[in-house]
């Protein structure tokens, strides 16, 4: 298991998620994170489909700079948590 990469091999994708946690949790607690979703939410209006298309754009767009679909998939859903919460 550790000689023939099993663990080894994780290392890479385990590293890119406790990075991604680890930045969005410092950009949640800064109050970056809320200023880049506030103008976002605005143009949604509550609609359902806006919200789930801003998600797809904010993923598409995080991924477009990190590069890693485990960074966006992390990134994206804290900046969307909370809309679709209020949204229900």
């Amino acid at each position: 298991m550790l000689s023939r990469g099993g663990l080894y091999s994780l290392m890479s994708s385990f590293l890119v998620v406790l990075l991604a946690i680890c930045v969005t949790g410092i950009l949640e607690q800064s109050g970056i994170l809320s200023s880049l979703v506030e103008p976002l939410v605005k143009r949604t209006l509550g609609s359902t489909f806006r919200i789930t298309l801003a998600t797809m754009v904010t993923a598409l767009i995080t991924n477009m700079i990190g590069s890693s679909m485990l960074l966006t998939s992390i990134v994206a859903g804290s900046l969307m948590k909370n809309v679709f919460k209020n949204n229900n």
